[in-house]
């Protein structure tokens, strides 16, 4: 901005002199009324030339600088990831036979907790110092970028007599630890590692499959390094597939539900129903949603999944004449869906058109996606449950949930994981843990329900423990519309028989 209002500011100070005193330049040069009409045209087109010359100069110093900006980092001085690219493309093109290139994607692990706990001032720091460091340990000609906020890259020739590839990784993470002693404050980073040419021949091959390889590091553990490989390359083709498919307009068309009934845990009468949405990918069959959510939420499709997934459950329901039976339904929602204002949002329009719905819906919520930022959920979940829905912390107890959070979010219902559930049988410490959930639940008003119950002896000791409601493969395997119409028929049935068995004669 303010380099615009510079540049206008130059023109307008040219023009205003040339026009205040060009025209009294030629009144005391020029007498004759012909010559004088004549230089005005000549002034004109002269003016014309002059401007264009200035605009050529000052456009071209603003695309210089642009394109400086585009290419070369500002605060660390290292290049973009498309200068970056280009620079390894030329690397690549002259690479000895017999050698490899190596590169590695760098990751630094936590940033984001960086910015918010130190501020953006230190998180600059630590990027400056790091690029310092990286660039005094790899001085053998190496070539090192800045590919994101907090990536940066490294691409340097590796030789058949050189050190083992791992050597590499141990200088990064040697710079790593300079940065944290100069800054006092711990550094880390994970590297994803892809080597040329036998993971690729051109640039952009080599940094996707590098960073294929720093992908599969997530949720493995802080200052890791590793390397792609076949099965990652398989993974990646995977991956791409299931991209693709997301982003057609025409997706949903291979999406289906399935519902899982919810029971009362001594009654063993139905409560509720889950839903369950369901892929089968043209190509590679079925997809799980534990690999396709990932996924959506990181190319931002995840808010048209739920939106899908709400209107057809709404009509499967409803045109099944389910939904007058059931209690409860339960969908879910993923973590960016409830950390991000402008979805829920959508959420809130959503239910709002379908107000019918939202007096029997409760969204599922993972415990860590609602530790995100609880005062703004907090608003966001009051206007929701303004509607008539009712909220529930999926597998609670695997995240950091604190008390302070249930009493002040507007919470009905925590689900007791599966992990605890398998084990509560045998593992007297699970069991501990599970009854703590159960009392915590009853203590703040809310439901309990314990999900993934495969066995007679884990439903006894949940009984025992006073859990309210439990689901799983031992009560009831997930049931398309048709078959869940006909189970709650069936249960009705069984329930008016029950009664009249009892009813007094």
């Amino acid at each position: 901005m303010r380099s615009a209002l510079s540049g206008a500011l130059i023109y307008a100070i040219v023009g205003g002199l040339w026009i205040l005193f060009s025209d009294q330049a030629l009144s005391l040069l020029v007498a004759d009324t012909k010559a004088y009409q004549e230089l005005q045209t000549y002034k004109g087109w002269f003016y014309v030339v002059v401007t264009s010359l200035l605009l050529f100069m000052l456009l071209s110093r603003a695309v210089k600088k642009t394109q400086t900006l585009l290419q070369i980092d500002p605060l660390t001085y290292l290049p973009r990831h498309f200068q970056f690219s280009l620079a390894l493309d030329k690397i690549l093109k002259s690479l000895p036979h017999g050698s490899s290139l190596i590169m590695m994607d760098i990751d630094i692990n936590n940033f984001s907790k960086i910015n918010e706990s130190k501020g953006h001032e230190f998180a600059d720091k630590v990027l400056l110092t790091l690029a310092n460091k990286l660039k005094n340990e790899f001085r053998d000609g190496a070539l090192i970028g800045r590919l994101g906020a907090d990536n940066f890259g490294i691409a340097v020739s590796h030789h058949e007599h050189s050190d083992s590839f791992d050597v590499y990784a141990s200088r990064v993470f040697n710079a790593l630890k300079r940065v944290s002693d100069k800054l006092d404050y711990p550094v880390q980073a994970s590297i994803g590692i892809a080597i040329a040419p036998g993971d690729g021949k051109r640039s952009r091959e080599l940094i996707t499959r590098a960073t294929a390889a720093l992908q599969n590091l997530k949720g493995k553990g802080e200052g890791l390094f590793g390397y792609f490989s076949r099965e990652l390359s398989t993974q990646l083709q995977r991956r791409q597939l299931i991209v693709h498919a997301l982003r057609q307009p025409d997706c949903f068309s291979r999406f289906s539900l399935v519902y899982q009934p919810q029971y009362n845990a001594l009654s063993k009468q139905v409560c509720g129903v889950e839903v369950l949405c369901r892929w089968h990918h043209p190509e590679l069959g079925p997809v799980s949603p534990a690999e396709f959510i990932p996924v959506a939420e990181e190319i931002g499709v995840s808010g048209r999944i739920s939106d899908w997934v709400i209107r057809q459950a709404y009509k499967e329901l409803s045109d099944s004449d389910c939904l007058a039976v059931l209690p409860r339904v339960s969908v879910n929602i993923s973590a960016t869906e409830f950390n991000d204002e402008l979805q829920l949002q959508a959420l809130t329009r959503l239910f709002t058109h379908y107000s019918h719905f939202a007096r029997y819906c409760q969204l599922e919520i993972t415990e860590t996606a609602a530790l995100e930022n609880p005062r703004a959920n907090s608003q966001l979940l009051m206007a929701l449950k303004a509607l008539g829905l009712r909220f529930s912390i999926d597998d609670f107890g695997t995240g950091y949930t604190s008390l302070a959070m249930l009493q002040n979010l507007p919470i009905d219902e925590i689900k007791i994981d599966r992990a605890f559930v398998n084990s509560v049988e045998a593992d007297t410490s699970t069991r501990r843990i599970v009854m703590s959930i159960i009392d915590i639940a009853a203590n703040f008003g809310v439901n309990s329900v314990a999900e993934g119950v495969e066995t007679d002896s884990q439903l006894k000791v949940l009984q025992e423990t006073q859990c309210a409601e439990v689901q799983g493969y031992l009560l009831c395997h997930p049931l398309t519309i048709e078959q869940l119409k006909v189970r709650l028929k069936a249960e009705r049935t069984q329930n008016a028989e029950v009664l009249s068995v009892n009813a007094p004669r």
